[in-house]
């Protein structure tokens, strides 16, 4: 049902939620988006990372969702590449370990219920069992998600379809940044959704929408999301999409 991996690609597995947890806001860091949505990430690191686990052990029991990640060599000094707060909650690695393979580069995807994949998962994720933690959200400001949605929701929806997924993720650690592991993804990306006969429409920030540009996507122009009080400035949001080649032809 999956197209064939490259070597360092692969389907993320419920063990993988505590390196998925890491590097989510390690690689969400420098986006205004992150800080937008979690202003008080600084004073409650913890809650970030148990937040992103949380939401990456629900793309595992929703049959319409997949994780697909890409690894690499494990660089013992990968912890100097993230931000501070995220330092303290790192594994401690030795020299034992290198040469290890560690996630570095993670996407979890939703296709809409139609397709082949939502429909052998169905009775596949009732077998699936995974505690759930407590959240405590402390990080985050309900306005940030509340205004954020305002103008990216009603967009999204517009584009909501039956030929169309949902890219709920697309994170790279930094420390592991010019190796073309985010168009090694995007591009199996695209390969899984063409299997399923469906495109994208996502919203990204600047940066993912040159790694979407660069590998096939189409610019669907951007809007402003207005600052509010513990975010003040306001960002930009961009919107690209994508379809298979025989129906962009």
């Amino acid at each position: 049902m999956l197209p064939p991996f490259p070597p360092n690609v692969r389907l993320a597995t419920p063990a993988d939620l505590p390196r998925l947890g890491l590097i989510a806001p390690a690689g969400y860091y420098n986006a205004e988006i992150f800080s937008f949505r979690r202003p008080h990430f600084s004073e409650y690191p913890g809650d970030t990372v148990a937040n992103y686990s949380a939401g990456y052990r629900g793309e595992f029991l929703n049959p319409r969702s997949a994780v697909f990640v890409v690894e690499d060599e494990l660089r013992l000094d990968e912890v100097d590449q993230v931000c501070d707060e995220l330092r303290s909650l790192w594994p401690k690695y030795g020299k034992e370990d290198a040469g290890r393979k560690v996630i570095v580069a993670a996407s979890s995807v939703a296709v809409p219920e139609e397709c082949d994949w939502a429909k052998a998962r169905v009775d596949e994720v009732k077998h699936i069992d995974i505690p759930a933690e407590q959240l405590l959200r402390r990080d985050e400001d309900p306005r940030g998600r509340e205004i954020d949605g305002a103008i990216v929701g009603p967009v999204m929806m517009k584009h909501a379809n039956s030929k169309t997924a949902e890219v709920h993720t697309f994170v790279l650690h930094p420390a592991y940044g010019g190796r073309r592991h985010g168009d090694t993804l995007i591009q199996y990306l695209q390969a899984f959704f063409a299997s399923q006969g469906v495109g994208y429409f996502l919203a990204a920030t600047a940066g993912g929408k040159k790694l979407y540009l660069r590998n096939g996507g189409k610019d669907e122009g951007s809007d402003v999301v207005p600052g509010y009080d513990a975010h003040p400035e306001p960002i930009d949001v961009h919107f690209v999409s994508w379809r298979p080649p025989t129906e962009a032809q």
